[in-house]
């Protein structure tokens, strides 16, 4: 569980923020996340989805997971739902491409 908390990308390294993949369930609420993009130099990252890989804020991969009231800042893909992440809503997302 994640409350209340603030989670930076690395300021050199493209990265995903914080992931629920391979069957992991969890909670982000009330929390900040930012700077998930793509860093200088990392030629396969873009903005083009079909061709490019891009960084996400949150993953969120599992049937359970829940990511409410939260505030993404400077991220490709502010949130990254699939496989049933049911309980997503009422989040901020800003400067994301």
């Amino acid at each position: 569980m994640i409350v209340d908390s603030a989670a930076m990308g690395h300021r050199r390294l493209s990265t995903d923020g914080i992931g629920f993949v391979a069957g992991a369930v969890g909670r982000v609420t009330r929390s900040t996340v930012s700077g998930n993009d793509c860093k200088e130099p990392d030629p396969d990252c873009g903005p083009d989805f079909f061709s490019e890989t891009q960084h996400a804020g949150i993953v969120a991969g599992t049937a359970g997971t829940v990511v409410r009231d939260n505030r993404f800042v400077g991220h490709h893909i502010g949130i990254y739902a699939v496989g049933g992440s049911d309980r997503i809503g009422n989040n901020y997302i800003t400067r994301s491409s």
